[in-house]
């Protein structure tokens, strides 16, 4: 009687361990992307970063700034919590309390940040210290 041979391939295991790794981080992050994702960019003289807020109102919008950080938190009210009668059969949306924070370089002049929601993408606009800015130097 004849055993097959399995042959390993050390390639695909550390392919496949590398998948799972990634798949476990994406996992114990995908919460806080999901319910905030945003984008920063650089775009000239300022920083602009677009979160998704769907649904979300001014009120629940909180932005500060600390330290060279920017945080947007979001309180999120439930307005039906069953007490009408109600039987979910489904319940994605999500109600509470979310936040994020970002570090900024410091050459952002975070006293200076403008806001504006619409559509539901919160847009902030961080404009650049007046000393990073670049600058011509007259030759005399």
């Amino acid at each position: 009687m004849m055993f097959p041979i399995a042959r390993v391939n050390g390639r695909q295991l550390f392919n496949q361990l590398s998948c799972d790794m990634d798949r476990l981080f994406n996992q114990a992050m995908s919460p806080v992307a999901r319910a905030m994702p945003v984008d920063i960019h650089e775009e000239g003289e300022r920083f602009v970063l677009e979160a998704e807020v769907p649904g979300v109102t001014r009120e629940e919008l909180e932005i500060t700034t600390e330290n060279g950080t920017l945080t947007i938190a979001v309180n999120r009210k439930e307005t039906d919590n069953g007490s009408n009668g109600s039987e979910y059969h489904v319940r994605e949306r999500r109600f509470g309390n979310v936040s994020r924070t970002f570090r900024f370089p410091e050459t952002a002049n975070l006293d200076a940040v403008e806001a504006s929601l619409n559509n539901g993408v919160l847009t902030l606009h961080v404009p650049k210290k007046e000393e990073a800015k670049p600058r011509q130097i007259p030759v005399r």
